[in-house]
């Protein structure tokens, strides 16, 4: 598989999002730093990294690790792991054995997951790295994310929490990006 319109992501770090406990958000960059990927995960997820990150023992009989033992103890695959999808707020990623063409499509928060534990790099397509990226910011200050990158619950919750910030056009940002999905068929009705 030709990858080499891809850009390879990095780990920079899983931080809160201001006003809620359940979701976090995982920031990427590419490889000079230059601009950042913002990803949404659950709470479970970042705990699920962070763990990986601090080298808990433990680590080593859990799914994920034991998982990538037996890919490996079944021999020589070429894996290729890519982000490269944005369905109805969630990032969508592909694990592509290069040597079978089987593809197995995961959430991009598993692709990052699966990517510490088994050292292989996480990519992410060019194009869509361009439309969701935005200048890295290292310290974690204040950071945007793009509308079409969060789910439905995350977006009806913005929408009350600009309201009742009186932030009206953001809301008017919101409630917009809301119905384009609604026309589109994104959404329950």
């Amino acid at each position: 598989m030709d990858n080499s319109s891809d850009i390879i992501l990095k780990f920079q770090f899983v931080t809160d999002i201001l006003g809620t406990d359940d979701v976090k958000m995982i920031v990427l960059s590419d490889e000079d730093n230059a601009k950042q990927f913002i990803m949404i995960c659950d709470d479970t997820m970042a705990k699920e990294i962070n763990l990986r990150l601090h080298r808990v023992p433990v680590k080593d009989m859990m799914l994920p690790e034991v998982l990538y033992r037996i890919i490996q103890a079944e021999g020589e695959h070429h894996f290729h792991l890519v982000i490269d999808k944005l369905d109805n707020g969630n990032y969508l990623a592909r694990l592509i054995d290069n040597d079978t063409n089987s593809t197995y499509t995961l959430r991009a928060s598993d692709a990052l997951l699966f990517s510490i534990v088994s050292g292989l790099p996480l990519h992410i397509n060019r194009k869509l790295f361009m439309m969701q990226s935005s200048p890295f910011t290292p310290d974690g200050g204040k950071m945007g994310v793009p509308l079409n990158s969060l789910n439905i619950p995350m977006l009806e919750k913005a929408l009350k929490e600009a309201v009742d910030r009186e932030e009206y056009d953001m809301a008017s940002f919101i409630r917009d990006e809301l119905k384009r999905r609604k026309e589109n068929n994104d959404m329950p009705k």
